[in-house]
């Protein structure tokens, strides 16, 4: 099953939650998120461009629970 697209709205645990390793930008209001089967959350438009990128990056890159 493919990790899911959520709409990120700014809440308190959501934030605190958030994890921005891959391109290091706080989350804004609207944009998509993908969050990992270990509740990881990620831009989706970078974290996918990450997994696609053919560096055997299959794991998150917080955890290292895979992710494909």
């Amino acid at each position: 099953m493919k990790n899911p697209v959520l709409i990120f709205q700014e809440e308190p645990e959501e934030v605190e939650g958030s994890d921005l390793s891959i391109c290091l930008k706080e989350f804004e209001d609207g944009v998509e998120v993908r969050k990992m089967h270990c509740d990881h959350q990620f831009h989706s438009s970078c974290v996918d461009q990450w997994v696609a990128s053919g560096r055997g990056h299959q794991s998150c890159p917080i955890c290292r629970h895979p992710i494909v």
